[in-house]
């Protein structure tokens, strides 16, 4: 296997298969560097914006069947104790259509992506360091081969190493948070399923919950900072909703957890410098309910086109892809209502 390539991207969710995509398809020799084996969970909803599912559409083709794990009518939000549902998100300037909302099973589904993407893909390995010489970038891995290319993009989530490499006094602004995840196939609730349901209470000391419905797998999250266990959340979200909602369940089929950032719920946006670019969550691009699927997948695919256009010019991929990707950011700044300070 070569160590030589155009472009490596690191990442294979959804930012990193739609730039691979793009790259591949303009004749790039790409790499998908992924931390994980192949195919991996993924602690997330699943839930794709009906904009988001058109655009994977258009990108990769219809989503397989196999990916699919239902729709959800809307996304309501409790945030009083007296156990009225709200619209979510709510504080936008303006409606937004509401449409149902594809769900996916994000194992399944970025498995598919990154088949598609027709790149060359190395699992279980991550990126080390990254370093710059002669106008080529190096990447060493955890295995301790290095990498070489002439650009980088890092579509490695929430705690991306990328991110924390390039710009490790961002950290302590940050502040990644966590989220934790558990699977039940037998429940029962005095809730309509339809809906995916965000907990916003303040009886949840030290963290937000989650509840929605899979196919026929009941889905309940929980998300925090510092000062809250997950396991702990867990189980006191477990029962508010058996004192509030009639919550009984199983015993769980799986558990995931993950880290993600509030980047974009404190205004910050960071896209990458000079050949290295930022796309998805790594560069803080969530919608409101950190909603990462469609965000990534557009910004993902503009930062391999972004490369393209760096790759026929003299300037910075950096410099285009700031520009090209303008949109992308003030739709998630603007869903969480606040304004934007790019680093």
């Amino acid at each position: 296997m070569s160590e030589a390539y155009d472009v490596i991207v690191v990442g294979g969710g959804p930012a990193g298969t739609a730039c691979a995509k793009v790259l591949v398809g303009e004749g790039l020799k790409t790499l998908v560097l992924e931390r994980k084996r192949l195919p991996r969970n993924k602690c997330c909803s699943g839930i794709l914006f009906s904009n988001g599912k058109e655009l994977v559409e258009e990108i990769f083709g219809e989503i397989p069947e196999r990916c699919l794990a239902g729709t959800v009518t809307d996304t309501l939000a409790f945030i009083d104790e007296n156990r009225q549902a709200v619209p979510y998100p709510f504080g936008l300037d303006k409606p937004v259509p509401k449409r149902p909302m594809q769900q996916v099973w994000r194992k399944e589904f970025d498995y598919w992506l990154i088949e598609k993407s027709g790149a060359e893909v190395m699992d279980g390995l991550a990126c080390n360091s990254i370093t710059e010489e002669r106008g080529k970038v190096k990447i060493g891995t955890t295995n301790g081969s290095v990498l070489k290319c002439d650009y980088v993009v890092g579509a490695d989530g929430g705690d991306s190493r990328v991110r924390r490499i390039l710009f490790p006094e961002l950290e302590e602004r940050i502040k990644c948070q966590w989220a934790y995840q558990v699977y039940y196939t037998i429940w029962d609730i005095e809730l309509d399923m339809a809906y995916y349901y965000a907990f916003m209470l303040p009886s949840l000391q030290g963290f937000h919950g989650g509840l929605g419905m899979k196919e026929n797998v009941l889905c309940l999250c929980v998300h925090g900072g510092k000062g809250k266990k997950p396991m702990k959340a867990m189980e006191e979200f477990r029962v508010y909703l058996q004192e509030h909602a009639g919550l009984s369940v199983g015993v769980p089929i799986r558990k995931e957890a993950t880290r993600f950032n509030p980047m974009a719920a404190k205004g910050i946006t960071v896209l990458g410098s000079g050949n290295i670019l930022l796309a998805g969550e790594a560069g803080g691009l969530t919608n409101l309910n950190v909603e990462g699927i469609t965000p990534a997948i557009r910004s993902g695919a503009i930062a391999g086109k972004a490369i393209m256009m760096a790759n026929a010019s003299c300037v910075d991929a950096e410099e285009i892809y700031v520009g090209e990707v303008r949109n992308v950011v003030n739709d998630c700044l603007m869903s969480w209502n606040v304004e934007g300070k790019e680093v």
